[in-house]
């Protein structure tokens, strides 16, 4: 997966994507660019062929506690992990992953910047195969 630069202040670095049973934990590698001012939130989306989100996690960033965005120091490694609930009546098929970091207060999403300029405010994954 290539680095992918969220609005100069923060880079998903990669990501690990594990299914047991109903449920996804997905695991997000970010690196704070430089000082952050705000607390932000990430989401998670599970999107159909149809661009429907059948199911999604939102929270602030953490692994085993809460890791607020504001805390991070400049080229530190935060592991970010999501777990996603999948719908019992989810049919099985191919889904695609996408995620994006917002302003809680006011729903604002960072843009996803490519050679300065903003192209998209989540971006792809890739796809899972749901059994």
């Amino acid at each position: 997966m290539r680095q992918v630069n969220f609005d100069d202040q923060i880079e998903l670095q990669g990501y690990t994507v594990e299914q047991t049973g109903r449920r996804l934990q997905v695991t997000l590698f970010w690196r704070a660019k430089k000082d952050i001012s705000r607390d932000y939130s990430v989401f998670v989306h599970v999107v159909n062929t149809g661009g429907d989100i059948v199911a999604q996690h939102d929270g602030q960033p953490g692994w085993q506690v809460t890791i607020p965005t504001g805390s991070w120091l400049p080229g530190e490694t935060v592991l970010d992990r999501h777990t996603i609930e999948l719908p019992a009546d989810l049919p099985p098929g191919t889904y695609t992953l996408n995620a994006g970091i917002y302003y809680w207060e006011t729903l604002e999403r960072l843009p996803v910047l490519e050679n300065g300029a903003p192209v998209d405010n989540f971006v792809t994954l890739g796809s899972v195969e749901l059994k």
